[in-house]
């Protein structure tokens, strides 16, 4: 019995001394931040992307990302959004679509209103922060009608490239969409045959719908308007004071 006191003292004296463990995060600038054990879960090592911005010599002034949010690379397709939410799901329709009343599209809510970008429900902006923001309609008619452009594929994947007057490019992947107009809606469709990108802009016919640059397989590039509840990837821009 005595023995078994002793251990359990032992483990006692353990735990406490555990417990009084503080992680010392030393920092450049000489600053040392303290942090008890029980206030850490865990701790992980990241090293953050950093995106540069693309200048394609546009009119504008646009700098283009060179990789869809979700993407470290240009030829993937990185995350699918809905129009004006700032989060991935597993399936996208109207039951589950943030803005509008109980999955009725005939009732969508008055906000975010018909220009979504640099706010609370621009993608891009909430995710990426600083001056990323979503492409306009504008912006998406000027990369398709000042750009040279070619169907091709990077690293086996079929995309677009666009080039800029000044020679720069950018590649956008055929990375199809998340839609229960066709097929199962929790499974990305027509990889490989089309690409959609949403703009910020809502369509002014409707309130159901918002722009997107279309992308086809058959040397197609156009400005189309679709369904907000779609899940579509997002390629942000530079926003652009004026």
């Amino acid at each position: 019995m005595k023995r078994n006191l002793l251990v359990l003292a032992a483990l006692l004296a353990t735990v406490a001394t555990a417990s009084a463990q503080t992680y010392r995060v030393h920092k450049t600038n000489g600053e040392v931040v303290k942090y008890q054990n029980d206030e850490v879960a865990y701790i992980d090592f990241v090293v953050e992307q950093k995106i540069e911005p693309v200048d394609l010599g546009l009119p504008s002034g646009t700098l283009w990302s060179p990789v869809n949010i979700g993407a470290t690379q240009p030829e993937e397709y990185g995350d699918y959004f809905a129009w004006a939410e700032v989060a991935t799901k597993e399936w996208y329709n109207w039951s589950n679509y943030t803005h509008c009343d109980e999955g009725n599209q005939w009732k969508m809510h008055s906000e975010p209103g018909t220009d979504i970008v640099g706010s609370d429900y621009d993608a891009a902006h909430v995710l990426w922060g600083e001056n990323w923001v979503m492409p306009t309609s504008a912006q998406f008619s000027e990369l398709f009608s000042i750009c040279e452009k070619e169907l091709t594929t990077l690293n086996d994947v079929k995309g677009y490239r666009f080039i800029g007057p000044n020679g720069n490019s950018v590649f956008f992947p055929l990375s199809g969409r998340y839609t229960d107009q066709y097929m199962d809606d929790t499974k990305v469709e027509l990889t490989g045959s089309w690409g959609y990108y949403w703009s910020g802009t809502r369509y002014e016919y409707n309130d159901r719908d918002a722009y997107l640059l279309y992308i086809g397989g058959s040397s197609t590039t156009k400005l189309l308007s679709q369904s907000r509840y779609c899940g579509y990837p997002i390629r942000p821009v530079v926003k652009i004071e004026i």
